[in-house]
């Protein structure tokens, strides 16, 4: 899957939460920003219960692919 996250340059939060409702709460995540060479293994339920947060500075995008963890 992708995530792609915009930050207008008048936006005010440096950070911003995302809820994806597809994934499943029994399986582990790989999140891989190829860009910024970041990479992040987060559980199904944490997604559910916090989501996924990043951080970016203004007027940029970020997007980060995800898949199930082998």
């Amino acid at each position: 899957g992708l995530l792609h996250g915009m930050r207008h340059k008048s936006a005010t939060a440096e950070s911003m939460t995302v809820h994806p409702e597809v994934l499943h709460p029994e399986s582990d995540y790989i999140f891989e920003n190829p860009e910024a060479g970041a990479t992040m293994e987060l559980s199904g339920a944490a997604l559910q219960h916090g989501g996924f947060t990043f951080s970016l500075p203004a007027r940029s995008a970020a997007m980060w692919f995800y898949r199930v963890r082998d």
